[in-house]
């Protein structure tokens, strides 16, 4: 029976080693895009395929064929053991292909990239550490709990920079964030709240620029 398309990329991921997880952290996309790929429901563009023969050692037109003749063969002759510091050397070839800050200029523990890193960063440990240290020794309890608000946000800052992509930034959130600060350390709840006219004229250079 014909191998369909869908079925080939989830194989391949399969013998890689991979989860839906992972392969999409890899090729920067989401999950569930990943997840419509093997389920038939959409396609990789064109750079992404690159990116997945890249990742899997094998050509685009090896992803590409549903030739019931061609097997999966290729890709375990193809790739090195797991046991070798291959899947080190695959993510590297594609951290070079995606963006020269993308290590920050330093190596980063179990060969994450310097994205990565900052992803898993544990920004909720260091919020609570931050709170305690100012409510404890300055006696800042309030408004030290603003500190928290910069948990939700993290993630959306890290893939702004990274992926210089201004729509990853939550601007409603941050811009209340700041509105916070304004009020609860300098008294500047009015005229402060002018700040949230920042909402709409981000919304506005996002969705005309980005």
């Amino acid at each position: 029976m014909e191998q369909q398309y869908h079925e080939r990329l989830r194989k391949y991921r399969e013998n890689a080693h991979l989860t839906q997880e992972e392969l999409a952290e890899k090729v920067d996309v989401s999950r569930q895009t990943v997840s419509k790929w093997e389920r038939g429901e959409a396609s990789p563009d064109t750079d992404n395929l690159i990116k997945l023969s890249s990742l899997y050692q094998v050509s685009v037109d090896a992803l590409l064929k549903t030739d019931p003749c061609q097997s999966l063969e290729p890709l375990a002759a193809e790739q090195p053991a797991a046991e070798e510091p291959s899947s080190d050397d695959d993510d590297d070839d594609w951290d070079d292909d995606d963006d020269d800050c993308d290590d920050w200029g330093f190596d980063t523990p179990n060969g994450r990239t310097g994205r990565e890193f900052w992803l898993h960063f544990p920004i909720a440990v260091l919020c609570t550490v931050a709170f305690f240290c100012l409510g404890c020794f300055w006696g800042y309890w309030h408004p030290g709990w603003i500190v928290f608000l910069i948990i939700p946000v993290w993630e959306g800052i890290v893939r702004a920079i990274f992926e210089r992509n201004l729509r990853r930034l939550s601007v409603p959130v941050i811009t209340a964030i700041v509105y916070l600060i304004l009020g609860c350390c300098f008294g500047l709840w009015h005229p402060g709240w002018i700040i949230f006219l920042l909402i709409p004229i981000f919304e506005y250079i996002r969705y005309f620029f980005s």
